[in-house]
């Protein structure tokens, strides 16, 4: 089996998205988002289709 990560960044360096790529006796895909507020803290995570939970909120006080 081989796994692949290609990570994308942002103009400003954050991560944006993360796909990951196995393939081997079966072949799979998917990629992680995320977006961030002002002050760069990550504020919403995307999972792949098909993954129990679709996105992750975060909220600071």
């Amino acid at each position: 089996m081989t796994v692949d990560t290609d990570y994308r960044y942002a103009a400003n360096g954050q991560v944006a998205s993360v796909t990951t790529r196995l393939s081997g006796a079966s072949d799979a895909a998917g990629t992680i988002g995320y977006a961030y507020n002002p002050l760069n803290e990550v504020v919403a995570i995307d999972y792949p289709a098909g993954c129990p939970v679709a996105t992750v909120h975060y909220r600071f006080n």
